[in-house]
């Protein structure tokens, strides 16, 4: 078997199998200094989501669950009555409907989240053309 090089742009093969790399996948601004790149499926999605130096994601709940891994930097990461400082490599989940929110310090930072279902205000943020654009 011989294994074939992603293509730069999201290729769909069969129904339901696409191949991307990530920096072709669509990427939002939902708040200045934070952007997502999303991957979405028809039950989930995940969200490589870069946060300047500075940013704060305010508290929110959704109803979707969502989990989470820091890849690079360091976040305080409020979820319920509860504040950790997160580095590379912490994980976390959040319950649908729990607010939670982030403050980053000042190295920023990336994180991979995961949120099942996907989530409708990313996905009608990504068909905002204005809100778009590739790595």
């Amino acid at each position: 078997m011989t294994a074939q090089k992603n293509s730069p742009a999201a290729e769909p093969t069969s129904p339901g199998i696409i191949w991307s790399r990530r920096e072709a996948l669509p990427r939002i601004t939902p708040f200045p200094g934070i952007s997502l790149e999303l991957l979405t499926g028809e039950r989930m999605m995940a969200a490589w989501v870069t946060l300047d130096a500075g940013s704060t994601v305010p508290p929110h709940a959704h109803p979707h669950e969502q989990l989470g891994t820091v890849l690079h930097g360091e976040l305080d990461m409020m979820i319920g009555d509860e504040t950790r400082r997160l580095t590379v490599g912490d994980t976390y989940i959040i319950p649908p409907r729990v607010s939670h929110g982030a403050v980053t310090g000042s190295t920023g930072c990336v994180v991979l989240d995961l949120f099942a279902p996907p989530r409708e205000d990313y996905l009608q943020l990504a068909n905002d053309s204005s809100s778009v654009t590739t790595s």
